[in-house]
């Protein structure tokens, strides 16, 4: 190619990107659905292991023995780091601005709370702890 040209591989890109939105776009972006799925189900397991810790801090059981839970997130709690992959995964499907994924994204109260939700995780968009966009919509 050229200076600045996009040459051969121009091409070959463009194709690629289409490639991928058809599959991104594919049974009602189906991909997409199953990222906000995914989501939900660690940020549930998020919620049921904070419940868990409030329970634990009672410290007994009702045999009245003392109850002692491993300090530490369970073995299959998602951490931060997790959450924020998981929004960057979100924003590069969603600035590949293909109208159909736009469309689900936004025709849908709920899908799109849902992705708000996530990209409140956003590591780029957030310094110390997630923002709380969600609460106001």
């Amino acid at each position: 190619g050229g200076v600045g040209g996009c040459g051969a591989n121009g091409g070959s890109h463009q194709l690629q990107r289409e490639e991928l939105l058809i599959h991104l776009s594919s049974d009602d972006c189906a991909y997409l659905r199953g990222l906000l799925r995914l989501f939900h189900d660690a940020d549930d397991r998020v919620d049921d292991d904070e419940e868990a810790a409030v329970e634990d801090d009672d410290d007994d059981d009702e045999d009245g023995k003392e109850n002692h839970r491993p300090p530490g997130p369970s073995p299959y709690t998602p951490t931060r780091h997790d959450f924020s992959e998981l929004a960057s995964i979100i924003k590069s499907v969603l600035l590949l601005n293909d109208p159909e994924i736009i469309e689900y994204v936004t025709a849908d109260p709920d899908t799109f709370g849902g992705v708000c939700a996530v990209m409140e995780h956003d590591s780029e968009l957030r310094r110390d702890a997630p923002a709380d966009h969600v609460r106001f919509l």
